[in-house]
């Protein structure tokens, strides 16, 4: 009779880590709704936006431009240079960092 022995596999190190996104994979597209004042929205853990739309069109990143990313140490939060108007829909696709 011939008996294998394997070594048990320590799944709990695995298990207990955070879920984190694969790098690279693209999310469903997060919808809010703009009040006309509000200009930081946040992006859902482990994500960065990808693209950005307001009221239908897509918005340009950069410090001098319509919208900027900041991480506070959690999240990213879109920040808008001028709020989007009232009513309008906000749109972030967000992509695993």
């Amino acid at each position: 009779m011939v008996k294998i022995a394997a070594p048990a596999i320590n799944l709990r190190a695995d298990l207990a880590g955070d879920p984190k996104p694969a790098k690279g994979i693209l999310a469903a597209r997060k919808q809010i709704s703009a009040d006309g004042v509000q200009v930081a929205f946040k992006v859902p853990v482990g994500y960065k936006a990808y693209a950005v739309d307001s009221a239908g069109l897509i918005r340009v990143e950069g410090e001098l431009e319509e919208f900027t990313q900041k991480f506070d140490g959690f999240q990213w939060v879109v920040i808008f240079a001028q709020a989007p108007a009232n009513g309008a829909i906000v749109g972030i696709w967000p992509v695993g960092v």
